[in-house]
């Protein structure tokens, strides 16, 4: 039941991934501010989750579920009934909000059902291992939606399925909730979520419209987000009831696993870019690359499940650096991509290696990302892990975004003023490139985390 719920989010997620061509053509979205459409939703998610986890914690874990889930239906509903950009980018925002309380919830509830590390080993495993299976259906059923009816029943399609999970987990979960601490820690939850918002929005800036001034505005942005996010912990460090309790980052390991997680999927975006790359350059049509991305999900899949087996054997850090060996090697076989490559040579195994190392990486981190968090804290706990996965991945959609688009701009204006359509889509391909390399680049920084903050010292519980 709880692995269901995150599988809704992965289902839509992954769904509008592939629709997203075919909606920025219908609706006349610009290459760059397509990146709004996926990254609005991420972005609120990822600011609104540690708000999500404590009201969680002193609400009621079940009952913030429930509303989450009803929440992200009705925003699926506005999100798809959009005629135009504002109104998708309102509807995907709403739907981050929801997820924001959805997920921390269910989160939580699995780490209070599995208190011990073996057992939440394996249970982590499953809820990997369910959550990408959410992305094979929603690869599959975002294709054939868009090819048959239209890219907007693939955000219909999370609406029945939000209310039958909600349904279900009025009927069989149970309530639980913190004991004590009933406030709510207004200026933490202002200035941790105005700081991420002008993070990334000023990342995208930089390489956005308006040139030099342009530039020096994002800078500013970024600037100012930097300065509300150390705010934000000298507040939390002070309230009495924090939305992000200090202890829980300052712990070496547990705030290592963050890190890392932060960082890797700081890389991890160039997926979407395999997607435009499939659809653009190879010419796949939107079941056609649905079903091309579906190694990526069995992969992640198998790996899930695996990791919840290795781990109780050698270790979270050795199976977590497996995986980001693989995850790195796919991203620098995919940053060798050109206009002449084909799917079965060059994007398969990419892929391959891909899926194995998001499944090996993730579980551990997660597992040692909420090992030892104090009862009362594990809505709180848990939306800090998600946050890390949820701001990571919107901070490096922005950056891999103006990547693509510099550098994409900078090989059109080597051809010149006359350049030819391949060689335009050649500057394409090698913008895709680029975040692929820059992808693979974060992954190596991450294990260097994981090295240098995850190994086991003398007292700590065996196997975590």
């Amino acid at each position: 039941m709880v692995s269901c719920a995150q599988m809704l989010i992965v289902i839509d997620a992954c769904a509008v991934t592939v629709a997203l061509p075919s909606a920025q053509a219908d609706l006349g979205v610009s290459d760059l501010d397509r990146l709004w459409i996926t990254n609005t939703a991420t972005l609120t998610w990822g600011a609104l989750l540690l708000l999500g986890g404590r009201v969680a914690d002193y609400a009621g874990r079940k009952r913030t579920l429930v509303v989450g889930l009803l929440g992200f239906a009705g925003a699926s509903i506005i999100a798809g009934s959009a005629t135009g950009p504002a109104t998708l980018i309102a509807g995907r925002a709403l739907q981050g909000a929801c997820a924001g309380l959805l997920t921390p919830a269910a989160l939580a509830i699995l780490t209070g059902m599995f208190p011990h590390a073996r057992e939440r080993a394996r249970a982590f495993g499953i809820y990997g291992g369910v959550a990408a299976a959410g992305s094979v259906i929603g690869l599959l059923l975002g294709g054939l939606l868009t090819e048959v009816e239209s890219w907007r029943w693939c955000l219909y399609a999370s609406v029945p399925i939000a209310a039958v999970i909600a349904l279900a987990a009025l009927a069989i979960l149970r309530e639980s909730k913190a004991e004590r601490g009933r406030s709510h820690d207004v200026p933490g939850a202002i200035t941790g979520t105005g700081g991420v918002v002008l993070l990334a929005y000023g990342i995208t800036r930089l390489g956005g419209h308006g040139g030099a001034i342009g530039s020096v505005f994002g800078g500013g942005l970024i600037l100012a987000g930097a300065f509300l996010l150390a705010t934000f912990w000298m507040i939390e460090r002070r309230s009495p009831d924090p939305l992000l309790p200090p202890l829980i980052l300052l712990d070496r390991r547990r705030g290592g696993a963050m890190l890392a997680t932060f960082v890797v999927c700081l890389g991890v975006l160039p997926v979407l870019m395999l997607t435009l790359y499939l659809q653009r350059v190879l010419g796949y049509t939107a079941l056609g690359t649905g079903l091309a991305l579906v190694p990526i999900s069995v992969g992640t899949v198998l790996s899930s499940v695996a990791a919840g087996e290795l781990i109780p054997r050698f270790g979270g850090t050795a199976v977590t650096l497996a995986g980001l060996g693989s995850l790195m090697s796919g991203l620098l076989l995919l940053a060798q991509l050109s206009i002449s490559s084909s799917y079965l040579a060059h994007v398969l195994p990419g892929e391959v290696l891909l899926s194995v190392g998001l499944g090996l990486a993730f579980v551990p981190l997660s597992s040692i990302a909420l090992h030892g968090i104090a009862a009362d804290d594990t809505g709180a706990g848990s939306a800090a892990y998600l946050a890390t996965q949820q701001v990571g991945g919107a901070l490096g959609a922005a950056l891999l975004n103006t990547v693509v688009t510099t550098t994409t701009a900078n090989w059109i204006a080597g051809f010149g003023a006359d350049a030819s359509a391949t060689e335009i889509m050649d500057a394409t391909v090698h913008g895709y490139a680029a975040a692929f390399s820059l992808g693979a680049g974060m992954t190596f920084l991450a294990g260097v985390i994981v090295f240098a903050l995850l190994r086991r010292r003398p007292g700590v519980l065996a196997r975590m």
